[in-house]
């Protein structure tokens, strides 16, 4: 499937959910770019066409997590009084366990 099919679908889904109608488009489209490129390289595709229509929820799921975390950039914990934070520096598990089924070990 090419990167412009994927892009379109996944938009589609994003904006048929209620708490993404006021998010803009060119945003958007950057958040599912980068989902696109992060699950390009997590299961070692050769190309953009290795990417089937069953990886259009793990890349939305991706993008969702990512936009929710807009403004917090990654934190993950953060502790008040010992100012201590912690981030999120990968795929989160429950994305990762949809693409393991689909991962091309080198």
């Amino acid at each position: 499937m090419e990167k412009q099919e994927i892009m379109k679908r996944v938009l589609l889904k994003i904006k048929s959910r209620p708490d993404t109608r006021y998010i803009s488009e060119k945003y958007l489209a950057e958040v599912i770019d980068d989902a696109i490129c992060d699950v390009y390289n997590y299961i070692n595709a050769r190309s953009f066409n290795d990417l089937s229509d069953n990886l259009i929820t793990p890349i939305k799921d991706l993008c969702i997590i990512r936009i929710n975390l807009t403004g917090a950039e990654g934190i993950m914990s953060s502790s008040k009084a010992g100012t201590s934070e912690t981030y999120i520096d990968d795929i989160p598990k429950a994305v990762k366990a949809k693409l393991r089924k689909y991962r091309r070990l080198p």
